[in-house]
């Protein structure tokens, strides 16, 4: 009985879990519509925020004493005063956030979410109604939690448009003082960390790595591959010699791993790691990472991270000589990683068939099978359109390659085909694995239909 009891209970916290959610997102909603002037005054934009709003805001300044809601907003708008202090609070913000800032400012200090979101991010989705529990997180969220900016509809063109305002009080200390927070973010990251000593504990656990690293090598790296494991390992040590903190270095290690898997993937038709271009390094963070390891989609900072260690590995190897050039990997830092907080997508090159896309290797053996766009094109078409039956396309291939309604080059294409089939029964693969791994989306699906009927098969 009693364990039927703390069933019901947990359904019951369950529910009133998602009312008190979907409660929220109304409310928060609701707090967004409400009327705002496109020049408003910092007190009086607080003192129509709800009570545990200004609450958060109060805390999130470093303030804790108990008082009410109009102390509180006037704690709020001295300290917003103090410029030192505000210099301090903007320091501590994503990049994602002070460019929110910087658009604004250089909008008049307000902008409409229609033209701001295709500028900077604006996602608020994750971010709920009890600030004081839950401060939000998003870019915006962490400006509005500071009463940095006000959100709600202002007159905008005879319409009423929802838009993102800072106060007047604020726009002209923040855009004297927003070049020098830059300044400070840019020296903080350039020395993030560092210190002169590891701990025993620190230094422990680095060994460990070193030995994580080599044991890494051993098990899953192939001999052949370009980037060693002498070069990883001078390259950490590299780290710990700048001072940088073990917590630091460890994850410079686990962004490289993930580095070191792609080119286990994607290496073929490049003999040094300077071949990998900037497209190569926009699918290693924005499909390969988020794919192959289960990730959601990797946030702006992440993939930030991860970018900046990598060309500190090659920095590292061009200092000792072992490559010559970097500049793939700094283009793809400018490319992707925009100022305005958003992450930019690098297209490869558009596909002709012959490139390879995936490397298997085949199952007791050291040999490897590769999978080209060709093979891709064949699958998808074989998946969707034959529902896996072999012989029915490769007749098809057969007939068309006479018949009025032919497939262009269909002899070339069935050759292929029939290679394709050898390729998976030697691997131990099925179509639909091929299709699960490489997961085309829609585009590649209309191109492989396209390629299938109408386009010429180009052989590498």
């Amino acid at each position: 009985m009693d364990s039927k009891r703390g069933g019901d209970d947990s359904i019951e916290r369950y529910l009133l879990r998602s009312i008190q959610e979907e409660l929220g997102k109304k409310w928060k909603e609701r707090e967004d519509k409400k009327g705002i002037s496109k020049d408003p005054h910092l007190k009086i934009e607080l003192s129509k925020l709800p009570s545990h709003w200004i609450q958060a805001i109060y805390r999130q300044l470093g303030y804790i004493e108990e008082t009410d809601k109009k102390e509180q907003i006037h704690c709020i708008t001295h300290i917003l005063s103090n410029k030192k202090f505000l210099k301090k609070v903007l320091v501590e913000l994503s990049r994602s956030s002070l460019f929110i800032i910087k658009y604004l400012l250089s909008r008049g200090g307000w902008g409409t979410f229609q033209t701001l979101s295709r500028q900077a991010n604006t996602d608020e989705s994750d971010d709920g109604w009890w600030w004081v529990d839950d401060p939000p997180s998003s870019p915006l969220g962490q400006l509005r939690v500071r009463g940095l900016v006000f959100v709600g509809r202002a007159p905008v063109k005879n319409r009423l448009y929802k838009i993102a305002v800072i106060p007047r009080e604020l726009r002209r200390v923040l855009s004297e003082i927003l070049p020098e927070v830059y300044r400070l973010k840019d020296a903080r990251e350039k020395r993030t960390g560092q210190r002169k000593y590891f701990s025993p504990l620190d230094e422990e656990n680095y060994l460990d790595l070193i030995e994580e690293i080599k044991n890494y090598f051993k098990k899953y790296v192939d001999d052949s591959l370009m980037l060693k494991e002498t070069q990883v390992i001078k390259f950490i040590k590299s780290l710990k010699q700048k001072g940088v903190p073990f917590e630091e270095i460890d994850q410079a290690w686990e962004d490289i791993q993930c580095f070191i898997d792609f080119i286990q993937y994607f290496s073929f038709g490049k003999s040094s790691l300077e071949d990998f271009k900037t497209w190569d390094f926009s699918h290693l963070v924005l499909k390969f990472i988020p794919q192959e390891y289960g990730e959601t989609t990797l946030t702006y900072e992440e993939v930030r991270r991860i970018l900046h260690n990598i060309a500190e590995l090659y920095k590292n190897m061009k200092q000792r000589g072992e490559i010559v050039s970097d500049t793939e990997i700094q283009k793809a830092i400018s490319h992707i990683i925009r100022e305005d907080g958003k992450i930019n997508r690098i297209p490869t090159p558009p596909a002709k068939g012959p490139e390879i896309l995936l490397k298997v290797s085949v199952p007791g053996s050291k040999k490897y099978i590769y999978f080209t766009n060709n093979d891709l094109w064949s699958t998808i078409v074989l998946h969707l359109q034959y529902n896996e039956d072999w012989e029915s396309m490769l007749s098809d291939l057969e007939e068309k390659n006479t018949y009025e309604n032919k497939i262009i080059d269909a002899r070339q294409k069935k050759e292929n085909l029939l290679k394709l089939r050898g390729k998976m029964k030697e691997c131990k693969a099925t179509p639909y694995n091929l299709l699960c791994y490489l997961k085309p989306d829609r585009r590649e699906i209309e191109k492989a239909t396209k390629w299938f009927y109408k386009k010429k098969f180009i052989q590498g």
